[in-house]
């Protein structure tokens, strides 16, 4: 199973980057395969995706888990 982007990137409002970390590090355990964390997008288009090196960088990794930008 993989699970598609958050939709994160529609929410109204700037969702932190911390918050976003918990989530992703919360779903590693879940058992699934692959998690696709963000995007690289302008922060122009995407404001709330601003922070993709950020979260990327601060998830703990799961080594059963294949993690994609």
């Amino acid at each position: 199973m993989c699970l598609p982007p958050l939709p994160i990137a529609i929410e109204p409002q700037f969702v932190s980057t911390e918050q976003k970390v918990e989530l992703i590090d919360a779903l590693s355990a879940t058992g699934v395969a692959k998690i696709e964390v963000t995007s690289f997008v302008s922060p122009k288009a995407v404001p709330n995706l601003r922070d993709a090196e950020t979260v990327m960088a601060g998830i703990r990794r799961n080594p059963e888990v294949k993690y994609a930008p």
